[in-house]
């Protein structure tokens, strides 16, 4: 199913978006690799304008000023949608179930113990999304320069 996280996706990523991976296994000093693999992914929320500025403000409240981030950045992606967060990776279905369970020994989003997000997630309003892509550390990085996303990976508990 397409949502807006893939129709943004698509929208800035077209000439980077493929819809199967294909390609030849490299093999340098005695290592085998795959010349394309994996894509991006993203997660957003919808919030009309009064949950935006609640949301935003109860957010930037548990941040450092350094590392507050400022609200005419975080840009809709259409329909109410703002991300929370761009990533990568090679593994992309995993790499999303892992966002959202709490993992002690990878940076992940926990999105399970992020207690402010129970009622946005019970009203199905996070939202999320892959798309197979090359050269995926430049999507992450445009994705993120068109569509700041908010939300920043942990490790450990994230109790609040």
């Amino acid at each position: 199913m397409i949502n807006k996280v893939v129709e943004t996706m698509r929208a800035i990523l077209s000439s980077q978006i493929v819809d199967c991976l294909a390609g030849t296994i490299n093999y340098n000093q005695e290592k085998l690799s795959l010349g394309s693999r994996g894509g991006v992914y993203g997660f957003a929320i919808k919030l009309d304008k009064e949950e935006r500025v609640k949301f935003f403000n109860n957010y930037n409240e548990k941040k450092t000023s350094k590392n507050k981030v400022l609200i005419n950045k975080w840009m809709s992606l259409g329909d109410d949608y703002y991300p929370l967060y761009w990533g990568k990776d090679s593994n992309l279905g995993f790499r999303l179930f892992d966002h959202i369970h709490t993992r002690g020994s990878t940076g992940t989003l926990q999105l399970d113990s992020r207690v402010y997000l129970r009622q946005y997630i019970k009203e199905n309003k996070i939202i999320y999304g892959a798309v197979l892509c090359n050269d995926i550390s430049g999507c992450e990085k445009k994705l993120r320069s068109e569509y700041p996303d908010i939300f920043r990976t942990h490790t450990g508990n994230y109790d609040y």
